[in-house]
């Protein structure tokens, strides 16, 4: 997977996940404005999607660029299948 992978965001909102530093499947989601998420039952670290302005909607099994996202994690982590 490449280091950034820029969203496909609607009206020029600059939305990208940026690799964590020593996680190769971990990427953090660095955003102009704030984002939504849905929580996970009984779990204060996990969430089952994250929505930032302008998208794109990311849920736990959705695909990007051909990766599985396979968990969301506080701070805006989103975390990829190997």
């Amino acid at each position: 997977m490449r280091p950034e992978i820029k969203l496909e965001s609607r009206g020029g909102i600059d939305n990208r996940l940026v690799q964590v530093e020593g996680e190769s499947l971990k990427f953090e989601l660095k955003t102009e404005y704030n984002y939504r998420v849905g929580l996970k039952d009984n779990e204060e670290d996990g969430y089952t999607f994250i929505d930032p302005a302008g998208g794109p909607f990311i849920a736990v099994g959705s695909e990007i660029e051909g990766h599985v996202v396979k968990a969301i994690h506080k701070g805006g982590i989103v975390e990829f299948e190997s």
